[in-house]
């Protein structure tokens, strides 16, 4: 059984070691952790974006209360994940070991093994250096979209409706070590102008679909 634990609030929670604990941050709150080891921990985000940076967390629930949605903060989930169950709305949000923007080289953290997303809703997500084969994911009408299929796409000038053509043709210009991108029907038919049909047509084009 998990034990909670109060925090001087707005500020980063650093070189900390936690097992079975309860963990808030947000608003009035911790803003998030740095170097920190979770164990077994469940971390309950509220209002906002956290700040979880070079720490390692196992066999932890990460759960939103609210919609996160970050590219401003390409390293926001710059932290190791094993056997981690995320729980929420994710919007836009980058998962995985990224190439830093100043050096190009992979971050030292971001390892995402054998995670659990079936609890999560994952609109146009991407994952970088990660084996989307270990993880979890919720299925249709949510996808996962791997980048290799992405670039034999838009190499092969795939014709495809709406806006679409616009979001392969970038898998030519992106960085090697994405391995995925994830969807909703409803986001890409918002997104992209589609109708649910023109979605899955688009999507059997383009083949190795995960749903």
């Amino acid at each position: 059984m998990s034990t909670s634990k109060t925090f001087p609030a707005e500020e980063m929670i650093r070189g900390e070691h936690f097992a079975d604990m309860t963990i808030a941050v947000g608003p009035k709150l911790p803003t998030g952790f740095s170097r920190c080891t979770l164990e077994r921990c469940h971390v309950m985000v509220h209002g906002f974006s956290p700040s979880i940076y070079d720490s390692q967390l196992t066999d932890c629930v990460i759960e939103c209360t609210k919609r996160i949605t970050d590219r401003r903060l390409p390293k926001f989930f710059s932290s190791d994940y094993v056997r981690c169950k995320f729980v929420g709305r994710f919007d836009g949000v980058d998962f995985g070991r990224d190439p830093s923007p100043y050096s190009g080289k992979p971050d030292e953290f971001g390892e995402l093994v054998d995670c659990d997303f079936t609890q999560s809703t994952l609109d146009l997500c991407r994952f970088f250096s990660v084996d989307i084969n270990r993880q979890r994911f919720a299925r249709w009408p949510q996808f996962v979209i791997p980048h290799q299929r992405r670039v034999v796409a838009a190499q092969a000038g795939l014709s495809l409706p709406g806006k679409l053509g616009v979001h392969i043709a970038l898998a030519l210009r992106q960085d090697p070590s994405l391995n995925a991108i994830t969807g909703t029907v409803a986001g890409f038919m918002k997104h992209y102008e589609l109708t649910a049909q023109e979605v899955e047509q688009a999507l059997d084009a383009i083949g190795g679909v995960l749903s």
